[in-house]
């Protein structure tokens, strides 16, 4: 079993990483990745802990989707900007 503060390590030592892959990838898919984890973690953790609001709480989950496929959309090479507007409104 894994204690508290080891399963704490073990994801601090996972985000670290994912940003650093991020950071190789380029400025945008760093950028969404760490605007995604700042808004999983309002979203989860106390003070905030914003999934207690159900309309904020799936607003909130439906920007971290239109975040991470702009990601996908910027890490095959497309320019942010060409991102299509019609599936950022429907992800959100």
């Amino acid at each position: 079993l894994v204690s508290p503060q080891q399963a704490q390590g073990i994801a601090t030592v996972l985000l670290v990483s994912g940003l650093v892959l991020a950071a190789a990838l380029g400025i945008w898919p760093f950028l969404v990745l760490l605007g995604a984890t700042i808004v999983y973690e309002a979203y989860s953790r106390p003070p905030l802990r914003l999934k207690r609001v159900p309309v904020l709480a799936k607003l909130l989950i439906g920007l971290n989707s239109a975040l991470l496929a702009l990601a996908g959309f910027a890490i095959a090479g497309s320019p942010v900007a060409a991102f299509p507007r019609p599936w950022a409104v429907y992800l959100v």
